[in-house]
């Protein structure tokens, strides 16, 4: 699911793996917990623009403005979760990171999993995702909740017990 949330929400705060960027095949020194980050520092700024900022393992994530309102997304199992501070048409556009433009948003993408990055190396049958890191084409279904709200630090670090395994 991606959409779009208030610019001026920047402040990420997260129960989940981190506090860099990970994915399910790039996971093993991102140690779950809660993490805070602005947005600049919560997505990738990689050479050549692409998707970024991935983590998994997310029970829940609140992004906020400097008054502390803001989206909180409880989920309902372990999801993956990014945000950006630029739109998917101009980062699939961009050839720099020069070309990414402020849309006055930013774009959140919350999934149930995401295939991994593979890149064990890059001329042979590894260099895409190993089997296990891929997902099988079937229906697959997720549930999470949004509540617009004020940040109560006390309330978020109970959140972790709601997720169902």
């Amino acid at each position: 699911m991606q959409c779009g949330i208030r610019d001026d929400c920047w402040q990420i705060c997260w129960y989940g793996r981190g506090p860099h960027e990970n994915y399910t095949d790039r996971c093993y020194g991102s140690d779950a917990g809660i993490y805070s980050l602005p947005i600049e520092g919560f997505v990738e700024p990689y050479v050549r623009p692409q998707e970024n900022g991935n983590r998994t393992d997310v029970r829940w994530m609140f992004l906020s403005n400097p008054a502390d309102y803001g989206l909180l997304v409880v989920a309902d199992s372990m999801l993956s979760m990014s945000a950006w501070p630029y739109t998917q048409e101009n980062l699939n556009a961009a050839r720099h990171t020069c070309d990414l433009i402020d849309p006055g948003l930013i774009t959140l993408n919350i999934d149930l999993v995401k295939m991994g990055v593979g890149g064990n190396d890059s001329w042979s049958d590894v260099s895409q995702p190993l089997e296990k890191y891929q997902i099988p084409a079937r229906a697959y279904h997720y549930r999470f909740y949004l509540f617009p709200c004020r940040a109560d630090t006390s309330r978020l670090i109970n959140l972790p017990g709601r997720v169902k395994r």
